[in-house]
């Protein structure tokens, strides 16, 4: 993972900011990645597991998140640790060349992502 500094961030947040959270999620993790490639055709879990290791190397490991019932609209606050997720292996027997990986709606240009 490279090291990123407060300005890395500051453009990170410029350039992602108009973006669909899923392009938001490739970009955040070209930055951190750099020598990452296809990171758009990664199964879901590999991109799950760097983005909440790239949250938890710079962010800390508490994940906090929210859901609402959907039968009465509750809504309902949890923490997590983060590293459950950014340490989590495969499935067993998962060959991701089996499955197709979503693709983000609008993938970010080569020059968005730089």
């Amino acid at each position: 993972m490279r090291a990123m500094q407060h300005a890395d961030f500051l453009s990170l947040w410029e350039k992602g900011r108009a973006l669909h959270p899923l392009d938001q999620g490739l970009l955040a993790i070209h930055a951190a990645f750099p020598e990452a490639t296809s990171i758009a055709d990664w199964p879901l879990g590999q991109r799950n597991r760097a983005l909440a290791e790239l949250h938890c190397f710079y962010f800390g490991r508490a994940l906090e998140g929210w859901t609402s019932c959907p039968h009465c609209g509750e809504k309902l606050e949890f923490k997590m640790d983060g590293r459950a997720l950014a340490e989590q292996p495969p499935m067993p027997g998962h060959d991701p060349a089996k499955w197709a990986s979503p693709k983000a709606k609008t993938p970010p240009s080569e020059a968005t992502m730089k």
